[in-house]
C-alpha cells in the first residue's frame, strides 16, 4: 500500500510535469505564431533629387530585409509592374537593374516585398521627376573631363570631338571660345547633350521580370485599369475596367503631402468604381488599383488627380489633425534609434514603441519612419486652443552597450500649415529644432534632423493614436521639460524567482540549460520587486511598470548591446515574466534588468539592477570576414572597359569613378563611401577624382580599392547575406549602374566554422565592364 501510494505521488508528478511541458510548448508556438513579422522595403535608387532624361536608363536599385524568408520583391513604376525578382529562402533580398522613364512629368516608384501571398509590405513612394533635357546643354569643368596622358591644354576642336559635335557648335554654346582656340584651365563649358534613343539602354539587356511566387505574374489585356476620374473640391469619383478573374479589388491612396500608399478600402468583385469623400486637400492624390487573385494581390494601374488652388484648403478650420513622422538623419552612425515625442505638453511616448529601434534604411544616417513605426508613423492629434500644434522630444542613438544624445527638437505650428501641401524637400540643421514644410531654422546645413508633416485627418486610413501603452523613458533619464511632481519612488529587491521546482539551475551557471523549452520559456522563470507608496504617491496612482532588459554583448571585438522594455499591468502587481530574448542570451553576455514604476504623477528612477552574467565565449565563436579584393575586367559585351557616360579628350574613358556600398553580414555593415559624389576643390583645381567616389581603371585592387575592410564578427545560427550596390559617377553628374550582387552563406556552427573558410565571390556586369568583389570568411 505504501509503495503504491509512492508509486501515485511519483505518476502525478510526472503527469504534472508533462503538463508544463505541454503549455510552455504551446504558449511558444502562439507567441511565434502571433507575432507580426517585420518587413523593410527601401529604392535606394533613383535618388529623390535626381532630374531624369526621357529615354535614358537610370540605375534601379531595391532592398528587402524581414525577419523571416522573403518569397518575393516587385516594383511598380506610376502602377505598372517594371521589375520583380522571386525570394530563394533568405532573409535579405536584393534587386538591380535599370528603368528608362519614357515620358516627361513625375513619376511614382513604390516597391512590395512578399513573405506570402497575404503577408506583405511597401516601401515608401519615391518621385522621380523626367523632362526631355535633349536640347539642354551640359555645363562642365574643363578640368574634370578626363583626358589622354600628356594633355595639358585643350583646344576648341579636341573638345569637339570628344563630345561628339563640331567646333562652331562649341563656340556658338560658348561666345569666349573661338572654333581653332584653346580653353583656359578653370573654365566651365556648356557642351551639347547626347540624345537618348527611345526605349534604348545599352548595355546588357534587362529581362523581363519574372512570374511565380507570390506576387502577379506579367500584365495582360485583361488587367483593370483605371479608365477615368471626375472630381469637385469635396470629392474624388474614379472608375476602372473590370478583370474577369478578381475576388474583390483593393484601392491605395497617397494624398498630398505623404510618402507612402494606404490602404483606401477594399471593394467586392466586379465594382468598377469608388467616391473618396472628403478631400479637403489642394494637391495632388495618386490612387493605385489592386486585383485580388486566388489571395495574392498586385498593382496594375495608378490614376493621379489635381485638386487645385481655388479649393480653399480646409486646415485652418480642422480640429482632427494627423502627424506624419517621416524621416530622421543622425549626423553619426548608431546601431539603432528610438525618440520620445511629446505632443502639446503630453506625457512622453517611445517611438518605436516597446524594445524596438528603428534601424538605418539608407546608408547609416538616415532613418525611413513610416517603414519602421506602427500606422506607418501617422497619429491623430488635435491644436491647443491657441490653434497651435507643439511638438517636442529627445532622439538617442545605440552604440554598443550605452546610448547617446541624438538631439533634443521643439517645433510650434498655427493652422497656415495644416493645409496639406506637398512635401519640399529641407536641409538638415542642428539639434533642438525640428523640420516641417515650412518651419525652416535659420541655422539650416547642420546634420540632426526630424521631418514631419501636419495635415488634415480624412477617413478611417488616418486614425492612429500617439498615446498607446504606457509611458517609457530612456535608460538614461530623460528629463521632462516641466517637472513639478512630486518624486515617485523606485522599486527595490528586484531578483529573479525560479519557478521550476529546483529542476533547472539558477541563472547564472556554466550550464544554465539556455536552449531547453522547459528552463527558458516565461512561465518558469519570473522577476519579482517590492514597491511601497508614500503620502504623495499612493499605490492607487499607480498604473504599472516598466521591466528594461539590457544586453552587453562581448562576442565581437565591439561590444554589441541591446535595451528593451516591457510594459506591465496593473500597478498592483510585483512580478513578470523573464523577457523572451534567449536568443540573444550568448555566452560572454552581461543582463542587467532594472524595473521603473509608472504612476499618474510620473515614472520612477530605475531600481537598482539584478545582473545575470554568462560564461566567457570560447575562441572559435568569431570569425574574421575581409573584402580582399575589386577586380574591373572587360564586359562581355564589348571586350573592353569603357565608362560610356563620360567624354574624354583624345582618349576614351577608361576610368570609373565608383562611389556606393558593400553590406555585410545581417547587421548592415556598410564599406566604402555611400554618400553623393561631388566636385570639390580638389577636383577643380588637379583633376583629382570627384568627391565622395573612388576612381579605378582595369585592374585588380585591393587595400587601395577603396572597399577593403576586415572585421570580426560572431558566429551566429543565422545565414550571413553580402550584397553590394556600387554606381559609376560620370561627367554629365549622372550615374551609371556598375556592379551590383548578392551572395548567401547558409549557417554554421562554430565547430565547423574551426574548420573550414568561405570565400564569397559579388560580380556582375552591366555593359561598360565587369566588376568582381572576393570576399573571405575565415573561423577563428
Amino acid at each position: 500500500m505504501k509503495n503504491n501510494r509512492g508509486l501515485g505521488c511519483l505518476m502525478t508528478g510526472a503527469l504534472v510535469l508533462i503538463g508544463l511541458c505541454v503549455v510552455a510548448v504551446g504558449f511558444s508556438w502562439w507567441r511565434l505564431s502571433t507575432r507580426e513579422p517585420r518587413i523593410l522595403v527601401e529604392i535606394s535608387n533613383p535618388q529623390e533629387t535626381v532630374i531624369a532624361n526621357i529615354n535614358e536608363p537610370l540605375p534601379l536599385v531595391v532592398s528587402a530585409e524581414a525577419d523571416e524568408p522573403i518569397a518575393r520583391l516587385e516594383v511598380y513604376a506610376d502602377g505598372a509592374l517594371i521589375a520583380a525578382s522571386n525570394g530563394d529562402g533568405q532573409n535579405v533580398l536584393l534587386l538591380s537593374q535599370t528603368w528608362t522613364p519614357l515620358t516627361a512629368g513625375r513619376h511614382v516608384l513604390v516597391a512590395r516585398a512578399f513573405l506570402t501571398p497575404e503577408q506583405f509590405a511597401d516601401s515608401q513612394i519615391k518621385y522621380v521627376d523626367s523632362l526631355d533635357l535633349s536640347l539642354l546643354p551640359i555645363q562642365v569643368n574643363i578640368d574634370d573631363i578626363p583626358r589622354a596622358d600628356g594633355i595639358t591644354e585643350v583646344a576648341v576642336n579636341d573638345l569637339a570631338d570628344a563630345s561628339g559635335t563640331t567646333p562652331e557648335e562649341i563656340a556658338r554654346l560658348n561666345p569666349s571660345l573661338a572654333p581653332g582656340g584653346t580653353v583656359p584651365a578653370g573654365t566651365v563649358v556648356s557642351i551639347p547633350r547626347s540624345v537618348p534613343t527611345p526605349g534604348g539602354g545599352g548595355g546588357v539587356p534587362i529581362p523581363a521580370p519574372n512570374p511565380g511566387g507570390p506576387g502577379i505574374a506579367p500584365p495582360t489585356d485583361a488587367d483593370p485599369n483605371f479608365e477615368g476620374e471626375t472630381h469637385s473640391c469635396s470629392q474624388i469619383a474614379i472608375r476602372w475596367s473590370d478583370s474577369p478573374d478578381e475576388t474583390s479589388y483593393r484601392i491605395y491612396r497617397v494624398a498630398p503631402g505623404e510618402m507612402t500608399m494606404s490602404l483606401l478600402t477594399t471593394l467586392p468583385a466586379n465594382t468598377t468604381t469608388y467616391n473618396d469623400t472628403p478631400i479637403t486637400r489642394v494637391g495632388t492624390y495618386r490612387y493605385f488599383l489592386a486585383p485580388v487573385r486566388a489571395g495574392s494581390e498586385g498593382i496594375t494601374s495608378m490614376l493621379a488627380v489635381e485638386i487645385t488652388p481655388d479649393c480653399s484648403p480646409a486646415g485652418s478650420a480642422t480640429t482632427n489633425l494627423r502627424l506624419s513622422l517621416i524621416s530622421l538623419t543622425a549626423q553619426e552612425r548608431y546601431e539603432g534609434v528610438y525618440c520620445y515625442v511629446s505632443v502639446n505638453g503630453s506625457r512622453y511616448e517611445r517611438l518605436p514603441s516597446g524594445d524596438g529601434l528603428l534601424r538605418a534604411t539608407s546608408g547609416d544616417l538616415y532613418y525611413d519612419l513610416p517603414l519602421q513605426l506602427a500606422n506607418r508613423g501617422q497619429y491623430t492629434l488635435s491644436p491647443t486652443t491657441a490653434g497651435l500644434v507643439i511638438l517636442e522630444g529627445e532622439c538617442w542613438g545605440r552604440r554598443g552597450a550605452e546610448s547617446f544624445r541624438v538631439g533634443r527638437f521643439s517645433g510650434s505650428h498655427a493652422s497656415p500649415e495644416w493645409d496639406g501641401r506637398d512635401l519640399t524637400t529641407e536641409l538638415a540643421f542642428e539639434p533642438f529644432s525640428v523640420a516641417s514644410l515650412s518651419d525652416v531654422p535659420p541655422m539650416a546645413g547642420g546634420a540632426n534632423f526630424l521631418r514631419y508633416r501636419i495635415g488634415p485627418a480624412i477617413n478611417i486610413a488616418d486614425i492612429g493614436s500617439l498615446y498607446n501603452g504606457v509611458i517609457q523613458l530612456p535608460t538614461i533619464i530623460l528629463e521632462p521639460l516641466r517637472r513639478d511632481r512630486p518624486a515617485v519612488p523606485a522599486p527595490t529587491n528586484l531578483r529573479l524567482v525560479n519557478r521550476s521546482f529546483g529542476m533547472c539551475d539558477p541563472l547564472p551557471s556554466e550550464d544554465p540549460n539556455i536552449g531547453t523549452i522547459l528552463c527558458e520559456d516565461q512561465i518558469i522563470r519570473n522577476l519579482a520587486w517590492n514597491w511601497s507608496p508614500t503620502s504623495e504617491v499612493p499605490q492607487s496612482e499607480v498604473t504599472g511598470f516598466v521591466v528594461n532588459t539590457f544586453i552587453q554583448d562581448t562576442l565581437s571585438t565591439t561590444p554589441v548591446g541591446e535595451g528593451f522594455s516591457n510594459p506591465v499591468s496593473p500597478g498592483t502587481v510585483r512580478s513578470s515574466p523573464v523577457p523572451d530574448y534567449s536568443l540573444r542570451w550568448r555566452c560572454g553576455a552581461t543582463v542587467r534588468f532594472t524595473v521603473r514604476a509608472v504612476t499618474n504623477l510620473g515614472m520612477s528612477e530605475p531600481s537598482q539592477p539584478f545582473e545575470v552574467r554568462m560564461p566567457a565565449c570560447r575562441p572559435s565563436s568569431n570569425l574574421l570576414i575581409s573584402v580582399d579584393s575589386l577586380t574591373i575586367s572587360p564586359s562581355a559585351a564589348s571586350g573592353q572597359v569603357l565608362d560610356r557616360g563620360d567624354i574624354c579628350i583624345l582618349c576614351d574613358d577608361r576610368r570609373f569613378e565608383m562611389f556606393g556600398m558593400i553590406a555585410l553580414a545581417d547587421n548592415n555593415n556598410s564599406i566604402g563611401t555611400a554618400f553623393a559624389p561631388n566636385h570639390g576643390a580638389g577636383t577643380i583645381a588637379f583633376g583629382l577624382c570627384p568627391h565622395n567616389t573612388v576612381c579605378h581603371n582595369e585592374g585588380t585592387f585591393t587595400t587601395n580599392s577603396g572597399w577593403w575592410i576586415e572585421m570580426d564578427y560572431p558566429i551566429t545560427n543565422r545565414p550571413l547575406s553580402f550584397s553590394v550596390s556600387i554606381n559609376d559617377y560620370d561627367t554629365e553628374d549622372a550615374i551609371d549602374l556598375f556592379c551590383t550582387a548578392f551572395a548567401v552563406l547558409p549557417p554554421r556552427s562554430a565547430q565547423e566554422w574551426s574548420r573550414a573558410n568561405e570565400t564569397v565571390v559579388l560580380q556582375s556586369d552591366f555593359g561598360e565592364a565587369k566588376c568582381r568583389f572576393q570576399i573571405t570568411v575565415r573561423g577563428q
